[in-house]
């Protein structure tokens, strides 16, 4: 009886060691990260224009927060900032804020709201705006920067903010593009682009 007795307590403290270690080992593995989330922060393109004495290029979009909480970006150092590379289908990030992308920091978002926020490039364009000039005007400009950009440019096919912390990937899509198709549609059907 003690020899029973004894062989099943051996075997209820192995079996326990082994629930224990399994648990153990459960709750510390590594764990995929969660999946980058698309749709959290969206993105639509409003314009493109020039700024600063070196009349750099200036692309600016309007965020929609579409969760329920607020979301703010204060600096490059909190998200990556990225170009979208069309041919390769990739990304190329963008590692300081002396580089070649940069943005309107801080960025904020507030909860099922909208924000503008513009993204800079430091890429000089030849011919300086008019602010004061007329909306037709403004225009044309526009659609002249929109079309430089098209062909200066024509393996960019917009941005992204990466947010590692969160998770979100807020594509910022590249309506330059879109915008200089329709000013050719316009030109050979001898109409005033939109």
């Amino acid at each position: 009886m003690f020899i029973r007795a004894a062989g099943f307590g051996a075997g209820f403290a192995l079996a326990l060691i082994s629930v224990a270690g399994t648990w153990l080992w459960y709750s510390n593995r590594p764990k995929p990260p969660r999946p980058w989330d698309g749709h959290a922060i969206t993105a639509e393109y409003d314009y493109v224009t020039t700024k600063g004495d070196n009349n750099n290029i200036a692309v600016y979009y309007t965020l929609q927060n579409n969760t329920d909480f607020d979301y703010e970006i204060r600096s490059l150092d909190q998200v990556q900032l990225a170009a979208k590379l069309e041919r390769e289908n990739s990304i190329s990030v963008e590692r300081s804020e002396e580089g070649f992308l940069t943005a309107d920091f801080p960025v904020f978002v507030p909860a099922r709201g909208r924000s503008r926020c513009g993204i800079h490039l430091r890429f000089p364009y030849p011919e300086k705006s008019d602010n004061k000039a007329p909306d037709n005007e403004q225009h044309d400009y526009g659609t002249r920067l929109a079309k430089f950009m098209t062909s200066e440019f024509s393996n960019l096919d917009g941005f992204v903010f990466l947010d590692s912390g969160r998770r979100y990937r807020v594509e910022l899509p590249s309506g330059w593009k879109t915008r200089s198709k329709e000013a050719l549609r316009a030109k050979t059907n001898g109409t005033k682009s939109p």
